[in-house]
């Protein structure tokens, strides 16, 4: 197949370089996520699914959840953000080489973290965990510097999306330094893991905070046009941005105190927070048509779709933890394997270099493979609640299905045969010429 690029009307054409700020950043970004987050994360899994030798099991489970959340999630956010953001502020970064740099000191200080963490105390355990401590705030200060410099050299009241951004770089900056504190009292202690009420508020930081603003931000600012939402209600976004501001920082606190008022008040802030974004982002209002009946035209309408059920999932989690029928730990993984995974998918294969041709010439295999994603993170957030250890099992193939997934998207997007040609309006014609290919 790879010779097929060259040859006249064949399927694929040679690749087009990568961008120098997203290439190399999101090449760690999915090696880190996949073989350290999901590897980690399956075995951590497999231990309450299967019985696996559990030793360490915290330790593998804080590491894993690190890597899946600065490594595949922050850095694949700097990524995008070094395509996108130039655009949206219709400026050009002075130095886009930086951003890979940085993403490969942020991934280095991971990948201390998920090889030192397990180990039994001993010098070489204490000088990985300084490593991990250390490098990743030091890589994302250096990107957000240069990701952030066109903008702040811009005058103007922040746009709600900017200022979904602003809250992300403010929560991964104090979960950062939180972080840090607390990977050195491991390195001086001997401890496995970090029992401390602390490491449970750098999880929400991270993921309430960083991650949830960033992406917020970038849906508010790109789904117009990624996904033709409908006109969305102008009143919801800065309500909502308020709200999920005093939700992150109130749950941060509340998850260092026994105090359960606090926690239950951030747990509905957020749930408010989330409907009135989803309001904002035009997505419960019907889509624009298409203009014509093309697959390019049809990608807006089923991205539409897709989203819809990853805010499900989203919002599922956040309602279950503030009624309190989901543990914690249920709602988290909503977060990430139901809203954030399937999101890298569908915006993946809409929009980056590479793979961006493959819903158009492949609609159906494009789709299924996002599909799966989102099954498979379905099923690894709640199908543990249910059936015992059964549930955990189904848990547990979920979350393989889910890095099935990813790790197709990830051989797309460096294929060594190229990337498809266009695709013909006529998809009789695309038929036939894909069964000759």
């Amino acid at each position: 197949m790879a010779h097929s690029g060259h040859a006249p009307g064949g399927l694929f054409t040679p690749a087009p370089p990568l961008p120098r700020g997203y290439g190399r950043t999101a090449a760690v970004a999915l090696g880190i996520g996949l073989f350290g987050g999901f590897v980690a994360g399956l075995y951590a899994l497999g231990m309450l699914a299967f019985g696996w030798p559990a030793g360490r099991f915290a330790a593998v489970v804080q590491a894993h959840g690190q890597a899946q959340t600065l490594g595949l999630a922050g850095l694949l956010i700097l990524g995008v953000g070094a395509i996108l953001l130039p655009g949206f502020w219709s400026a050009k970064l002075a130095h886009p080489e930086r951003i890979p740099r940085a993403a490969l000191l942020v991934g280095v200080g991971l990948a201390a973290q998920l090889i030192g963490q397990p180990l039994e105390p001993g010098l070489l355990r204490a000088l990985l965990l300084a490593l991990a401590a250390l490098l990743p705030p030091v890589g994302f200060l250096w990107a957000g510097l240069e990701l952030t410099r066109p903008r702040l050299q811009r005058a103007g009241r922040p746009a709600p999306w900017e200022g979904l951004l602003l809250l992300a770089a403010e929560t991964l900056a104090l979960a950062l330094l939180v972080r840090l504190a607390l990977l050195l009292s491991l390195a001086l202690s001997g401890s496995p893991a970090q029992a401390s009420p602390l490491h449970q508020a750098v999880l929400v930081l991270e993921l309430d905070g960083f991650v949830l603003g960033a992406t917020l931000g970038v849906q508010l600012r790109l789904l117009p046009a990624l996904a033709r939402t409908g006109p969305a209600p102008g009143w919801a976004a800065r309500p909502g941005l308020a709200l999920l501001v005093l939700a992150v920082h109130l749950r941060a606190l509340a998850a260092t105190s026994a105090d359960q008022l606090p926690a239950a008040l951030g747990d509905w802030l957020l749930v408010a927070a989330l409907l009135a974004l989803f309001l904002a982002t035009g997505l419960p209002r019907p889509g624009l048509a298409p203009t014509v009946q093309t697959p390019a035209a049809l990608l807006p309408g089923r991205t539409r779709w897709v989203l819809r059920v990853a805010w499900a999932g989203l919002l599922v989690g956040a309602i279950g933890r503030a009624t309190g029928v989901l543990p914690e730990d249920t709602a988290r993984h909503a977060l990430t394997s139901v809203y954030l995974l399937p999101l890298v998918l569908v915006v993946g294969v809409r929009l980056l270099p590479r793979v961006s041709a493959y819903p158009i010439r492949f609609p159906r295999l494009s789709g299924a493979l996002v599909w799966a994603g989102l099954l498979g993170g379905t099923l690894r957030a709640f199908a543990g609640l249910f059936l015992g250890q059964l549930g955990w099992q189904i848990a547990w193939v979920g979350g393989l299905l889910l890095a099935l997934a990813m790790l197709v998207f990830a051989l797309l997007a460096w294929s060594p045969w190229g990337v498809p040609r266009g695709i013909p309006r006529d998809p009789e014609v695309y038929r036939q010429q894909a069964r000759r290919g």
